[in-house]
């Protein structure tokens, strides 16, 4: 029984072991064939039909080079080198829900990375038309390296982005809760960025962004915030700006709708072409800035490094800025330097001003302790800013600096320059004009031009219809002077005054005067208009009159003044006057520039000068007398105010009554014509050697018509021309004599002589001798 039991064991464990024998072959040969089909999928074997797959469901040509694919993880592919028609990708990783490939319209990734993907336009429209045959897109994590992306604003030629729980829906819309991405290279809106970096996650409402940094306008700007989904409206928890330049904020204003709480500007610039404004080297803090609908608004408080107007060529350093900026006004306070003067100016300025008068209010304009250099462009550009602004300058302060124009018009040079003025304003209306202002002005240590003065204080006060200047005192080495100067333009009135005492005109020696002068005078000037007129050519009454012309016959009608001009002694260089009662008789008609010339040869001395000239009923009457060095002057005659024609004479007798000479000024006061007629000559005294260019032709014309009325047809000789000359130049100043207070010496000039009797001549003669006896006359009287 024993032997039978064992033998019964060993049979069992004869079949067991055949058993595992053919579970183990099995086994061999099911994992040889799940090796050998691992083997035979591989990525070159999957490649053709996966190839082939993918165009079945698109009409685009794919090919790659790599694919790396393993049936133990049938859901993983990785496939390098890809084309897509014309677009390229490096590589792609993906780990994908096998069901949602195979079964549904929805193609689920768990994971996608894409490396330098450079997407054809044209393929990408055709890849978002046909999707591959899938409707929707979910990817829970996608990464992007080094690839295009294009998200709402942001345009990036190199970016990489890592995204959670990415959608792309049929209409190609890319959705995505949250994020990182970062661009070396793009746009947003249009405007080129560098390395951006980002934080990103949606929710509800909004899109936040947090850690937000890019290169943007030459600078960085960084901080948070979000964009609100129904309004697109950018609200910022956090901005920083470094090394910003903003050229202009009206793109900005026009795209976007943005608030800031806070705001930290850091050495960045903002540039206004529109207004020729350039604020360099900003920092400080913005505060409640909001652009919206084309509006700016802010506050802000810290320092502009320069602020500066190109065209204008003014530029202001090291300021300290205060501004205010909302829908309607602009309220700005700076502080700083301008050529090294302490600068300050507070200003408001109404963008949106129909009611009010003046657009722009400056409360204060200080300049103080340094230079002021005046330019033309300067001056120019802020007279047309002020106009066209409607500018009012409540307080302007300009203390102890020094002032240097560099106008050619306006040649002043001022060592200690301080004018203070209030309420002065540009009113558009009145172009040209300042239409109201009290100014005070002292000037210390100047020159105009080379003329030196010690001191200068004027007053000033324009209001409405009346302009006053009023000339406290100009001070020179050792004279002084003072006037008043008063227009009132609805009356039509003037009055003036100048008083200078014991003036020592060698202080007036410069370059401005085109004579050097010597002496003491006494001048004063007093000038006012009356109510009531005797006789009124054209104008009946002096209110309303609107008429420029009118206005000033009717001012000039009304005028009645005074001036006296007295001196002991006066000397003038280049000015001789003696010669005019000098040299040989005749008459001669000289220009202003030819008698100037002429006169040049020797120098004046005026002893017991006085003049005086009187206005009454638009005419000026001039009344003088003075000594000569070797002859007696007087001077009589008038001067039309309205037709400004000359009517002025002149008698010069020298002391010892030898001599006696006239000269007349007539015609139009901007092209007078200077008649000289030597009444006289007893004596032989230097007079004129440049005489008028056309006498000696009218000299030679005479003499040759006097020799043919004598029948006389040979040329004379050099000496006989040369008496003739003397007898004729005696007879022309008897003829002259005449007629010496009405005659018109231009026709004097072109007259031919006619043949006179010597009956007729013998009464000319004695015409002549009675003129001559009243000039006489006169003379001693």
């Amino acid at each position: 029984m024993a032997l039978r039991s064992n033998l019964a064991l060993i049979k069992n464990k004869k079949k067991r072991s055949g058993f595992l024998k053919y579970l183990v072959g099995g086994f061999l040969v099911l994992l040889i064939l799940f090796v050998g089909f691992i083997l035979y999928f591989n990525g070159e074997n999957i490649k053709a039909p996966l190839i082939s797959f993918l165009k079945e469901r698109t009409s685009l040509s794919i090919n790659c080079k790599e694919i790396e694919f393993s049936p133990l993880y049938p859901n993983i592919i990785k496939i390098k080198d890809i084309t897509v028609n014309k677009s390229h990708i490096d590589e792609i990783y993906a780990e994908f829900d096998l069901r949602s490939l195979i079964k549904s319209d929805n193609l689920e990734f768990k994971y996608l990375y894409l490396k330098n993907a450079q997407i054809d336009e044209a393929d990408l429209n055709h890849i978002e038309a046909e999707r591959f045959g899938f409707l929707n897109f979910e990817i829970n994590k996608l990464e992007l390296v080094d690839s295009p992306l294009t998200l709402s604003a942001l345009v990036a030629e190199n970016a990489t982005a890592n995204l959670d729980n990415v959608s792309v829906n049929q209409k190609g819309q890319l959705a995505f809760t949250s994020g990182t991405v970062q661009v070396k290279k793009g746009t947003i809106d249009g405007y080129e960025i560098k390395d951006l970096y980002a934080k990103v996650s949606e929710e509800t409402d909004c899109s936040r962004i947090e850690n937000f940094s890019t290169k943007i306008y030459g600078g960085i700007v960084n901080g948070s915030f979000t964009i609100n989904k129904h309004t697109d409206e950018i609200t910022f928890q956090s901005l920083n700006i470094k090394n910003v330049i903003l050229k202009d904020h009206k793109q900005l204003a026009n795209k976007y709708a943005i608030k800031a709480p806070v705001v930290s500007v850091a050495n960045s610039v903002l540039a206004i072409p529109a207004s020729d404004v350039y604020f360099g080297q900003l920092n400080g803090k913005i505060s409640n800035l909001e652009i919206k609908n084309d509006t700016l608004g802010f506050i802000f408080n810290g320092r502009a490094g320069e602020i500066s107007k190109p065209k204008m060529g003014l530029s202001t350093d090291s300021n300290a800025v205060s501004a205010r900026v909302d829908k309607n006004n602009i309220t700005v306070k700076i502080h700083g330097k301008y050529i090294n003067t302490d600068f300050e100016l507070w200003c408001k300025y109404k963008k949106n001003n129909e009611s009010d008068e003046y657009n722009l209010l400056v409360d204060k304009i200080t300049l103080n302790n340094g230079r002021i250099d005046l330019t033309d462009n300067l001056l120019n550009s802020i007279h047309s800013s002020a106009f066209k602004l409607n500018t009012k300058i409540e307080n302007l302060n300009i203390s102890n600096v020094e002032f240097v124009s560099n106008i050619d018009d306006f040649p002043l040079t001022v060592k200690n320059f301080n004018l203070n003025g209030r309420g002065i304003s540009f009113n558009s209306k009145d172009k040209n004009y300042i239409s109201n202002g009290i100014f005070t002005i002292v000037l210390n240590s100047g020159y105009y031009r080379d003329l030196f003065f010690k001191e200068l204080k004027l007053k000033s006060k324009i209001s409405g219809d009346n302009t006053l200047f009023n000339l406290e005192n100009i001070t020179f080495n050792n004279s002084s002077a003072s006037g008043i100067y008063n227009y009132n333009s609805k009356n039509n009135s003037l009055t003036a005054r100048f008083n200078a005492n014991e003036f020592d005109v060698t202080e007036l020696n410069s370059d401005l005067i085109k004579r050097l002068v010597n002496g003491k005078v006494n001048l004063k000037l007093e000038m006012n208009t009356q109510d009531s007129i005797s006789k009124l050519t054209s104008a009946h009454s002096y209110t309303g009159i609107t008429n420029e012309y009118l206005r000033k016959e009717n001012l000039i009608l009304r005028l009645r003044g005074k001036i006296n001009i007295e001196s002991k002694q006066f000397f003038i260089s280049g000015f001789g006057l003696d010669l005019l009662n000098g040299g040989k008789e005749g008459s001669y008609t000289f220009t202003e520039d030819e008698l100037i010339e002429a006169l040049k040869e020797s120098d004046c001395g005026l002893y017991k000068l006085a003049v005086s000239l009187e206005i009454d009923n638009g005419i000026a009457k001039v009344n003088g007398k003075s000594e000569l060095t070797s002859s007696s002057v007087k001077t009589y005659g008038e001067y039309d105010l309205l037709s400004e024609k000359l009517n002025l004479h002149a008698l010069l007798r020298t002391f010892t009554k030898g001599n006696i000479s006239a000269l007349h000024i007539t015609g139009n006061k901007d092209a007078p014509v200077y008649t000289l007629k030597a009444l006289k000559r007893d004596e032989i005294r230097t007079g004129l050697v440049l005489l008028p260019k056309q006498k000696e032709e009218e000299i030679e014309q005479k003499v040759t018509q006097e020799k043919k009325k004598e029948n006389i047809i040979e040329k004379p000789s050099t000496s006989t021309v040369l008496e003739d000359n003397i007898q004729l130049s005696e007879d022309s100043a008897s003829s002259d004599a005449m007629t010496i207070a009405n005659e018109t010496t231009e026709s004097e000039k072109h007259q031919e002589p006619e043949t006179v009797s010597e009956k007729e001549e013998t009464s000319l003669k004695e015409k002549e001798q009675q003129e001559l006896d009243a000039f006489e006359k006169e003379l001693l009287q």
